[in-house]
């Protein structure tokens, strides 16, 4: 696949000399969005000639897609549908995919499956670059039990969607989930109440081993061996740990009517007077639309889940509210974990200097995701905050000193941080393709190139594919 791209791309590259040659770090929805957006705004008979526009899509993985193909729930197919979209947009002949590879900010990067490729060999052949590879790493929680050295079975639900979502980086030899023996993997604790929180909730919920037979998701692309290994999985409660109350649950009514509709695994009833007092609160909302859909939200807990609760069915979940985590407890492998008891003040949860202690065989951590600089050399070539993980930028411009950096555009999570959902992604690339657009048609547009940035006055042509196939630069 890879050698069939570079013959393409070179192609287009020694035959035609187009005004506008575009790069695009990551093939997740906001890079596809922003190319569509582009593509759409040339005229598709000057092709990739004169007054037309070249392509390029990088991706460190084999497959296109990111979070779309990798981070969706399986038995959510209908979210799915926008790779139709995608594959639209990567059979336009001024489009190329290039798999298996990876930008850097330098040569000095670690041996993987991927060809590196330095941003500094790109920038000569292209007028214009955008990252948009998006919110690849998880946060962690930083407790004590945690961490490289700390103790066993507590992962992040990012991993955890990875490896049921057939993701390469979670099926290698050292991976945790395809050897976890599920024999003894009774309670499983989820904190976050997010959608992804409530997807993995879900899913063990619908595979494990108490569960009824289930062949719908056999029809879905989770990888056949990770559904037979979580058919082995003992799980008799899923319980996701809110640090907050119910009036500041995170994730959707469609989520959480498919988790109430289960038919075999009943939710365990939240406090009606918390109810109340949740309703309340949305009650005093200035946001309409917020308004209605925490009400419906809240209501439907309030009648609770399609079948009984009871205390010993298997397998069963629940929310517990206002629980934060403060300490995992085991030999080599969790066995109990610590949570301090929280009360909402101002929005915020605090401490109410009270702590529970429950049972923990599995801990899944879905606190939120982020992104990450380029692999390779230090400082970057691009600018990175460190404490907010994004690419500084203004108007999806990237900023370095408080000036644009010429031709280096970024959209998506990693320009606004891990917010919104795929139409709001589809928006924002669109807004930063305009703005590039806007920028190549001004009429200083042409000096204010990623090219002409390093001393070229246009894109050049060529030599890049043998540089591309040789790893190296001249």
């Amino acid at each position: 696949m890879f050698s069939t791209s570079v013959r393409r791309f070179g192609a287009s590259l020694t035959t035609y000399a187009p005004p506008m040659r575009v790069a695009i770090v990551g093939s997740g929805p906001s890079g596809f969005y922003a190319a569509s957006r582009i593509l759409h705004s040339f005229d598709a008979q000057c092709g990739t000639g004169e007054n037309g526009v070249d392509i390029h899509m990088y991706e460190r993985l084999p497959t296109p897609f990111g979070l779309v193909r990798y981070g969706v729930a399986p038995d959510h197919p209908e979210v799915r549908n926008v790779e139709n979209k995608f594959d639209e947009v990567a059979r336009d002949p001024r489009f190329t995919f290039l798999g298996n590879v990876q930008v850097t900010g330098g040569a000095d990067v670690l041996p993987s499956a991927a060809v590196p490729i330095p941003l500094s060999c790109m920038a000569p052949y292209y007028t214009h670059i955008l990252f948009a590879y998006g919110a690849s790493d998880a946060r962690h929680l930083h407790l004590p039990g945690t961490g490289p050295d700390g103790l066993q079975h507590i992962h992040t639900a990012f991993d955890f969607v990875q490896w049921y979502n057939g993701h390469p980086d979670a099926h290698t030899p050292d991976a945790p989930f395809p050897r976890m023996k599920g024999h003894d993997l009774r309670h499983v604790a989820v904190v976050g109440a997010g959608n992804v929180a409530l997807d993995v909730a879900r899913i063990l919920l619908r595979q494990c081993k108490s569960a009824p037979k289930d062949e719908t998701l056999q029809y879905t692309d989770a990888p056949q061996p990770v559904l037979e290994r979580l058919r082995t999985w003992d799980v008799e409660s899923v319980d996701l740990y809110v640090r907050r109350g119910a009036a500041q649950l995170a994730f959707t009514n469609k989520e959480l009517r498919e988790m109430l509709n289960l038919p075999h695994a009943p939710c365990q009833p939240l406090d009606p007077a918390h109810l109340q007092q949740a309703l309340a609160e949305v009650g005093h909302s200035d946001n309409v639309s917020h308004k209605r859909a925490m009400t419906r939200l809240l209501t439907q807990l309030a009648k609770g889940s399609k079948t009984p609760y009871a205390p010993d069915h298997t397998p069963r979940w629940g929310l517990q509210l206002l629980r934060s985590p403060k300490a995992f407890y085991g030999d080599k492998r969790v066995r109990q974990a610590e949570w301090d008891v929280t009360e909402v003040r101002d929005g915020r949860a605090v401490t109410t200097g009270a702590t529970e202690t429950t049972p923990a065989d599995l801990v899944l951590a879905s606190v939120g995701y982020r992104s990450q600089p380029l692999a390779g050399t230090s400082p970057p070539p691009v600018p990175f905050d460190s404490q907010r993980h994004i690419i500084p930028n203004e108007r999806r411009r990237v900023i370095r000193d408080g000036q644009p950096v010429p031709g280096m555009y970024v959209s998506g999570w990693l320009a606004t941080g891990p917010v919104g959902i795929i139409v709001s992604t589809m928006l924002d690339a669109f807004g930063v393709a305009d703005e590039m657009l806007t920028d190549w048609h001004a009429p200083d547009g042409k000096t204010r190139t990623l090219c002409a940035s390093v001393g070229e006055k246009e894109a050049l042509s060529g030599r890049v594919v043998r540089r591309l196939a040789a790893n190296r630069c001249r």
